[in-house]
């Protein structure tokens, strides 16, 4: 973790909120990329997710409300002074029980950019689509990353994600109480290594849990999109 990024708890969030609000819903080559995943506005908009359409304007009126040291601790900008998504338009915002935006993760559109994805810098405070871990009876799926989870949510299942297979905290074991999980995590070796490490955690804790692994070495929506 970078020695500069702190959890500074409601301020984060208020910043989190600033930069959704003015971000626009998905539209455009990023609405064309998710579309191409099989992914629809019915389940981006149900998922508040937003874009990055200009980032010049948003660095500007981020960086003027709230200052570069604030923005640093936050985890938005990056050491040189800039806002960390300039590649990554595509906004992934994770929701505390009370609907306040606590973590975001970014997705490049363009499949020359690497890496894909790029978290916010700091702690990740709980799983992408959390609301679900209610408590009540009932599956869950526990998938590798946001796409894989909104391709199950666009196909009408349960499900939350994590941002790689090996950053499942056990303080969330509990979380899953009561239901039973799905761990559908790529069948590639930090999957499979991740898979079984969750696995042990919630069957600790005698909680049910069973191997989703598409086949063939694909991830989640390469498998649906070519079923």
């Amino acid at each position: 973790m970078n020695d500069q990024v702190s959890d500074i708890g409601p301020q984060r969030r208020e910043i989190l909120e600033s930069l959704l609000n003015w971000c626009p819903p998905v539209d455009g080559s990023v609405a064309r990329y998710l579309q191409k995943r099989r992914i629809f506005k019915r389940t981006w908009e149900k998922q508040k997710l937003r874009m990055i359409d200009d980032y010049s304007a948003i660095s500007r009126k981020l960086e003027v409300t709230y200052g570069l040291p604030t923005l640093l601790a936050a985890g938005l900008f990056n050491a040189a002074g800039h806002l960390r998504y300039y590649k990554h338009p595509l906004l992934f915002p994770y929701y505390d029980s009370s609907g306040h935006p606590v973590y975001l993760q970014a997705r490049a559109v363009d499949p020359k950019t690497q890496p894909k994805e790029l978290s916010l810098a700091g702690p990740i405070p709980l799983p992408y689509n959390s609301l679900l871990l209610n408590g009540e009876p009932g599956h869950i799926y526990l998938c590798e990353g946001v796409i894989d989870t909104l391709t199950l949510i666009e196909q009408g299942f349960p499900a939350v994600g994590i941002p790689g297979a090996g950053n499942f905290k056990p303080a969330w074991t509990e979380m899953f109480r009561n239901k039973t999980v799905h761990v559908a995590f790529d069948p590639d070796a930090p999957g499979e290594s991740g898979a079984a490490r969750v696995m042990d955690l919630f069957k600790a804790a005698g909680i049910e849990t069973r191997r989703l692994a598409p086949p063939g070495g694909m991830d989640l929506n390469d498998w649906l999109r070519k079923g």
